[in-house]
């Protein structure tokens, strides 16, 4: 197992980001995209929450990077202890622009899909929230993850507003670390991760 905070210099905030860009690549050939559809028992899908923050192992970001803590089997959020003793709270959301079919082991972009993409989160009123004191002490930090799809790199960007611009955390005490990659399968669209923390609790 990984100790934690394996990588002298990278704060938890950039190894969880790294952590998760890696299982986007050992997770073929569905990737972060497809995890709970290839993850599901039945009809039901799991929690993204169950699947990065409690089992499977090889998903498991806490066995990864050797925190205590767990996901929700029942919610997209999850608690774990920093080495510091500070615990974290962290809040899951997701969003797609695209369409990816399943067919066999493949996962294809459905270039013809013209339904109507789920309503994009609010950051600009939601990312505020972690440094207002909810759930708030000296001891408890809010974090939230967003993992997002879009066709293009500027569609992705775009649909943050002003979340991710340096005026904004400025102002609402926060910190942000993302990834943005191009989908290594080849489906034709981009992903993203963004983890915002209260920046008193970096």
């Amino acid at each position: 197992m990984r100790g934690p905070f394996m990588l002298a210099g990278m704060t938890w905030q950039e190894q969880l980001v790294a952590e998760l860009r890696a299982v986007d690549r050992e997770q073929a050939t569905h990737g972060l995209y497809g995890l709970r559809e290839a993850m599901k028992k039945g009809n039901r899908l799991p929690f993204l929450a169950t699947l990065l923050f409690e089992k499977p192992p090889e998903t498991n970001l806490l066995q990864r990077l050797g925190m205590e803590g767990r996901g929700s089997s029942y919610s997209e959020t999850a608690s774990f202890t920093l080495t510091d003793g500070m615990r974290a709270d962290l809040e899951i959301l997701t969003h797609a622009s695209t369409k990816v079919r399943h067919y066999g082991d493949s996962y294809v972009l459905d270039r013809a899909h013209g339904k109507k993409s789920a309503i994009h989160p609010d950051l600009e009123s939601i990312v505020p929230k972690l440094a207002a004191g909810r759930g708030y002490s000296a001891k408890r930090m809010n974090a939230l993850l967003f993992i997002t799809h879009a066709p293009t790199e500027r569609q992705l960007k775009a649909g943050l507003g002003r979340a991710i611009t340096p005026e904004f955390m400025d102002r609402y005490q926060v910190s942000l670390v993302f990834d943005i990659w191009e989908d290594i399968y080849r489906r034709g669209f981009h992903s993203g991760i963004f983890l915002w923390t209260a920046e008193s609790s970096r």
